[in-house]
């Protein structure tokens, strides 16, 4: 599993362009929009509160998408681990 995080932690790149889509770029705009909004309507302690969640969010993603990449990777190679056995008894 070792080779996976690297790749995954980008120390292993599969492509180094590190283009964005547009629907990515677009979100995170918004994301960056809303986060504005709601700091000026919120007090100090509600920005804290904010700042904590976002922080949660950053920890809770990072660890969801480890998990997906790893999950399939996984299955990517159990497919492709198949598919060749499947062509060996033919």
């Amino acid at each position: 599993m070792d080779i996976i995080r690297q790749l995954w932690y980008g120390n292993v790149r599969p492509f180094a362009d590190g283009k964005q889509s547009k629907k990515m770029r677009e979100l995170e705009r918004l994301m960056g929009v809303n986060i504005e909004k709601l700091e000026k309507l919120l007090d100090e302690k509600g920005k804290d509160r904010l700042g904590a969640y976002m922080g949660i969010m950053d920890e809770y993603m990072l660890d969801y998408g480890e998990h997906a990449f790893y999950k399939g990777f996984c299955l990517g190679v159990t497919l492709t681990a198949l598919a060749m056995s499947e062509r060996q008894d033919e």
